[in-house]
């Protein structure tokens, strides 16, 4: 279940931080009050529950969705068992990313509503909790509505980002450096690190002559907007040349975190610059 707010609104969070917060932390109180778990929102968009064994482990998949206009975030909430036999061939998290988790394997980390409840929960009950949450958080009322999709000015946008191959695949390396030429000169360094509290980032960086050459930084990032262009791109733009110094990556990436509108949760300047200095240090 999605909020989406005009951020001219009175009741829209100040960013998309405190959306997570407001929000996802009344999505667990709220489940927790009705479905007798103990639940908990975790910074920066997880909710996590009690278990039996004393361990948190999250039910929830969540993120964000900022515009310069209009600022959103959602959960899912995993209710049935995951079919692991699949998730643990496709999806293979590099270790860093449990580094401030109690568990240690994507599989240990997650667990299910239906589980921690002992029945199925149906989707119609969990829907009436999540609508719930939202009443009593933003004493709201909410009116049913049939949404014409195509009179929303943002749709269109985000459909055809969603559905296009050229954007779910820009964030590969493959794509990134598919033009980089073959030369004596061209070196490649990667970085990961776990923020605790905060996003995993990953920083892929070509290097040549002393110079980042090019420079890929995805992870678990929530920047703000994101559409029709992310801070972090704009940051790999700046960084496109930078000689290898710290002082001159940090002002670069500092120049992104000063820029009125732009957002990036949970890490600071010191943290990028340290994480890309790393990926620089192992290209040589």
């Amino acid at each position: 279940m999605s909020m989406a707010f005009r951020r001219d609104h009175p009741k829209c969070p100040p960013n998309l931080e405190e959306l997570f917060k407001e929000l996802f932390t009344a999505y667990a109180e709220t489940i927790g009050k009705e479905l007798g778990l103990k639940t908990r929102f975790k910074p920066l968009n997880d909710i996590e529950v009690y278990c039996d064994d004393g361990v948190w482990r999250k039910i929830s998949t969540a993120a964000g969705l900022p515009s310069p206009i209009y600022l959103s975030a959602g959960a899912g909430i995993q209710m049935k068992e995951v079919p692991w036999d699949i998730v643990d061939k496709v999806i293979i998290p590099p270790p860093e990313k449990f580094a401030d988790k109690e568990t240690k394997t994507l599989r240990d980390r997650s667990t299910c509503l239906n589980r921690e409840v002992g029945r199925e929960v149906t989707t119609q009950e969990l829907e009436e909790i999540l609508k719930k949450a939202v009443v009593e958080r933003y004493h709201v009322t909410l009116v049913p509505t049939e949404i014409y999709w195509e009179k929303i000015p943002m749709y269109p946008g985000i459909r055809g980002m969603l559905t296009s191959d050229d954007w779910f695949y820009n964030r590969s390396e493959k794509l990134r450096f598919k033009n980089t030429p073959i030369t004596s000169g061209v070196r490649k360094g990667e970085a990961r690190v776990k923020i605790p509290q905060g996003p995993l980032v990953r920083v892929i960086v070509l290097t040549k002559e002393n110079k980042i050459y090019n420079i890929l930084i995805t992870g678990s990032l929530h920047a703000d907007p994101l559409i029709p262009e992310s801070p972090i791109q704009i940051m790999e733009r700046e960084l496109q040349n930078a000689p290898i110094d710290k002082k001159a990556v940090r002002e670069r990436v500092k120049k992104i975190f000063d820029t009125k509108g732009y957002e990036i949760p949970n890490i600071t300047v010191d943290d990028f610059t340290n994480v890309i200095m790393k990926a620089c240090e192992a290209a040589k």
